[in-house]
């Protein structure tokens, strides 16, 4: 997470363009990065009830009530 900050303080936007730094950085996605393609990728290794961040745990809180 510090590192996401720090290259914010560098990034104009948001934390996705933050992401983009970081990976082109270390030689991945120098044309752009691909949003759904990289979500998908990351998808597979979340665990939704680990994330801490307060609007994703209420868009999964809501994602849930939907298909109960």
């Amino acid at each position: 997470m510090t590192l996401v900050i720090h290259l914010k303080t560098r990034v104009r936007g948001g934390t996705w363009e933050a992401l983009e730094a970081l990976l082109q950085e270390k030689g991945y996605y120098q044309g752009g990065l691909n949003k759904v393609e990289v979500a998908r990728a990351i998808s597979e290794y979340m665990k939704p009830e680990n994330n801490q961040s307060l609007s994703f745990q209420c868009f999964n809180s809501g994602v849930k009530t939907l298909f109960r």
